[in-house]
């Protein structure tokens, strides 16, 4: 069984008053149907997140925040210093 990849960035938020989390296309990826009284901030939070991350594949955010830094200096420097 492969592994499915994630929707496309950017992510966006409905509205700052939105509790749904839209793909790049526009498609509707989740809502928060229970009533926190932080919902919306973590929604904002992890719709931040995913669009800081882009780029980055999962596997390298879960093994760690150095070992993403380390690989991307990496990448920066075969490609001859340039982004």
């Amino acid at each position: 069984m492969s592994e499915q990849k994630h929707t496309k960035e950017p992510w966006r938020q409905g509205d700052p008053d939105s509790d749904a989390v839209y793909g790049a296309d526009g498609e509707l990826l989740t809502v928060t149907i229970y009533n926190h009284p932080k919902a919306k901030a973590n929604i904002r939070r992890i719709v931040a997140s995913v669009n800081a991350c882009e780029g980055i594949e999962t596997e390298a955010l879960e093994s760690g925040p150095l070992k993403v830094i380390w690989d991307k200096l990496e990448a920066i420097a075969k490609a001859g210093g340039q982004l």
